[in-house]
């Protein structure tokens, strides 16, 4: 006869099976993966762009300039 350790690692062995834990364990580390690598395109320019504000600049520029019909500007800033 074979038996299991008592205390907390040995119970939940009893009652779980060895598939059920490592199921349990790749569902969890998938799990942690996903929420580090969730909304990472939102944090692209505040954690890779040291500064965006010269983006920003040039994109309310072209906005500018094509609200009040200056094509030929709107067309420098977008090159």
């Amino acid at each position: 006869c074979t038996t299991v350790s008592e205390g907390i690692i040995g119970d939940t062995l009893s009652k779980f099976s060895i598939w059920g834990l490592y199921i349990t364990f790749v569902l969890a580390v998938g799990r942690f993966i996903r929420l580090q690598c969730s909304d990472l395109r939102m944090r692209i320019p505040f954690e890779n762009l040291p500064s965006c504000d010269r983006l920003i600049a040039i994109c309310e520029d072209i906005y500018a300039a094509r609200a009040e019909g200056e094509l030929g500007i709107e067309e420098v800033l977008q090159t």
